[in-house]
């Protein structure tokens, strides 16, 4: 078996120290956060402890999930829904 070195810093594997939850258990006041563009084009928002969010392919739809969806989840305030039962259905013949 070979070790291969995960790499530092906010990579993929290093960005999860949590579940994507935040990092204190304390209730938060300040929600602040920074969206950043990734070397692959995609959106993330973290918070400012360094925790990632969201991530989306354009900077505009990262806020909006960030704003109405992520934020609410994680006061414990969000009461909509974030996806439509069977939406994904093909008609016609394939």
């Amino acid at each position: 078996m070979i070790a291969i070195p995960l790499p530092v810093g906010r990579g993929f594997y290093t960005s999860l120290p949590n579940g994507h939850m935040p990092k204190s258990t304390k209730p938060k006041n300040d929600w602040s956060y920074t969206i950043e563009k990734s070397r692959f084009g995609l959106y993330t928002s973290f918070l400012k402890d360094g925790t990632p969010m969201t991530t989306g392919m354009t900077e505009e739809s990262c806020r909006w999930v960030t704003d109405n969806i992520r934020i609410p989840v994680l006061r414990g305030e969000f009461d909509g829904y974030c996806s439509c039962y069977g939406a994904a259905v093909v008609e016609g013949k394939l």
